[in-house]
């Protein structure tokens, strides 16, 4: 069996500013490396691990401090693991964008401002996560919250109508999922607790 823990990136300042980050490279707040360096404090997963995350500098940042506390390094940045390219709706207030985000949370074919739709992100994510699993060892992807979300929707087989349901995660919380035979299974969503379990 392997394990797979997807973590998003600490807070930053477009997060509580309720700005689509999309792929700008907006990196943490103070506020986002202390909740970094908490989840590094609160013990690393069991056995060998390999930490990969996305190229994108607020995730980079999570991926390195986790790294520091748990006395290993990142082992590649990969930009498959970017957040939703949103094309012109980057940098744009959820509250500018308004009934226009309402239609994207529920079609998962939508084009936010003229980039990519969630199931091509999820697609794309999955690939990567494909790619740098190594038998014997967990993998932690440290990612974005719409990535996570729909890589997770993917590796499930979700109808991606109702990935939507699927509660985002939090800044530096994670999921760990499980690939046996082919199959994955989800065993722990949206935790802000140790992964050493």
């Amino acid at each position: 069996m392997d394990w797979v823990y997807i973590v998003r990136h600490g807070a930053t300042p477009w997060n509580e500013q309720r700005r689509f980050q999309g792929q700008q490279d907006v990196g943490l707040n103070t506020r986002g490396f202390e909740q970094a360096r908490r989840l590094a404090q609160l013990g690393r997963p069991p056995g060998e691990i390999r930490i990969v995350a996305s190229d994108l500098a607020r995730a980079h940042q999570t991926a390195l401090t986790l790294a520091e506390g748990w006395g290993t390094q990142v082992e590649a940045v990969d930009p498959r693991f970017r957040e939703t390219n949103a094309g012109s709706w980057e940098g744009r207030t959820f509250e500018e964008l308004g009934p226009e985000l309402a239609r994207w949370r529920t079609d998962p074919y939508l084009r936010p401002g003229g980039g990519e739709t969630r199931v091509e992100v999820g697609a794309r994510v999955v690939a990567g996560i494909s790619d740098h699993m190594r038998p014997g060892r967990a993998l932690i992807v440290v990612t974005h919250g719409g990535a996570s979300r729909a890589a997770i929707g993917t590796q499930l087989r979700w109808d991606p109508h109702d990935w939507e349901q699927q509660e985002v995660l939090g800044n530096c919380h994670w999921t760990r999922l499980s690939l046996e035979s082919g199959t994955w299974q989800l065993h722990e969503h949206n935790s802000s607790t140790s992964m050493s379990q």
